[in-house]
């Protein structure tokens, strides 16, 4: 208030102060008005392409992770997608990618759960808490157990044997991991032993597909007495075959929403193609495992479009810890077991299998038979190959090779290559 009083009290009129005239050369204006023009549409260029890089990304190939709402979903997967391809935005299309893939995702990690039901998901949990029960389970579901019943494999009935076998593989110690091996302990054999004689036989534990989405699981009344006195309350567990299955089932999604410039892989070293497009050729380090060391073996090469997977007797990478367990003397147990006997082989050191017409699955199956010393995949890679499958075997020192999608190149010295069909 003070100085508004103070300058009322003058009485006297403010007088403008006398505006100064600068004259201005004309050229220079022009100069000026050009220059500023050019920085404002360099201006706009530059937030034109802030703007369209932030919506579009980067083209090529990238990793899509998944958003899931179950925490173990994905976990295994890798999927790698070449965006940009199609046209469209690559951060759009990895946006849609990744919300269909996560859906997915969800989705058959709750249809394949053999351990919990998911109210509206009919899932294998379905079957292990109701034995000689016919119940209906999804169509995605009966798809799965139609293969498994065809196939002949009882790989999926090792239920009895998975935890103590979890408990080996996570084992820091040798006397620890003992505790758990049939092969150095007494009563883990017998009961091994036990168990192996429920599993192998159709009479104790079978599917019954009945058609339209209904299935029993019929299981002895000797079987369920067992598992009653061994705390055992799941009989079907899909085990090393599950990631196969689930990496068809996401392929079929993302193949029917458009999405065909990618490959899935997990971490045991299953391998699905999404396209059917001749590519440039892939190579493959054909690997063996000697004194606690990784060496080459040979060099392999093949062509896409291909479904294959590699599988290995031996740990190599860091997942595998809670696949395998290896005694301070050199032993190594692995997740191949012999439904017959109920202990795990590691004859083969490693095997590759591709094909242009087979299903993951449908490799998974045969590879994992012949891995643990099983049957079921005889009948299918035993016989003639055709251009559309191969097969890779490494065994001691022998490379055996089948079929026409593989070709080996180098040979490390010291093993031995023969093409047998």
């Amino acid at each position: 208030m003070a100085r508004e009083s103070r300058k009322r009290s003058t009485g006297l009129p403010r007088l403008p102060k006398p505006v100064e005239t600068i004259e201005l050369d004309e050229g220079n204006s022009s100069r000026r008005l050009w220059i500023i023009c050019g920085l404002l549409a360099l201006s706009a260029a530059l937030i034109f392409y802030a703007v369209s890089t932030l919506l579009r990304g980067e083209s090529g190939y990238s990793v899509i992770e998944p958003s899931c709402e179950e925490p173990g979903a994905g976990q295994e997967l890798t999927l790698n997608y070449c965006l940009g391809m199609s046209g469209s935005s690559p951060r759009l299309e990895s946006r849609e990618i990744a919300l269909i893939y996560s859906t997915a995702c969800d989705y058959i990690y709750r249809l394949l759960d053999p351990s919990q039901e998911y109210g509206s998901v009919k899932n294998l949990a379905l079957l292990n808490n109701n034995p000689n029960e016919t119940v209906s389970v999804d169509p995605e579901l009966y798809s799965v157990l139609e293969l498994i019943e065809a196939s002949g494999t009882r790989s999926v009935y090792l239920s009895p044997l998975l935890i103590d076998y979890y408990n080996l593989f996570a084992s820091s110690w040798d006397y620890e991991a003992m505790e758990f091996d049939p092969a150095f302990s007494s009563s883990q054999e017998g009961y091994f032993s036990e168990a192996a004689s429920y599993i192998n036989s159709r009479e104790h534990i079978r599917l019954e597909l009945e058609g339209e989405g209904r299935v029993r699981l019929l299981v002895s009344e000797e079987y369920l007495d067992f598992a009653e006195q061994n705390g055992i309350d799941e009989y079907i567990d899909l085990y090393q075959l599950k990631n196969a299955f689930t990496l068809d089932y996401l392929a079929g999604i993302l193949r029917d929403a458009g999405y065909t410039y990618g490959y899935i892989t997990s971490s045991e070293g299953y391998i699905i193609n999404l396209d059917d497009r001749s590519g440039e050729p892939y190579s493959i380090s054909l690997i063996d495992y000697e004194e606690g060391a990784i060496k080459g073996a040979a060099t392999v090469s093949y062509s896409s479009p291909v479904c294959g997977l590699y599988l290995r007797s031996f740990p190599s990478g860091e997942l595998d810890g809670m696949r395998f367990y290896e005694y301070e003397n050199g032993e190594i147990r692995t997740p191949y077991i012999n439904p017959a006997t109920g202990f795990c082989s590691d004859e083969i050191s490693g095997i590759i299998l591709g094909s242009r017409e087979k299903s993951c699955s449908e490799l998974a199956i045969a590879a994992l038979e012949l891995l643990s010393g099983g049957t079921a995949g005889e009948d299918a890679y035993s016989g003639s190959f055709s251009g559309e499958d191969g097969m890779i075997i490494l065994s001691g020192s022998k490379i055996e090779l089948y079929g026409g999608i593989f070709e080996i190149g180098t040979v490390t010295e010291g093993y031995s290559l023969e093409k047998v069909k």
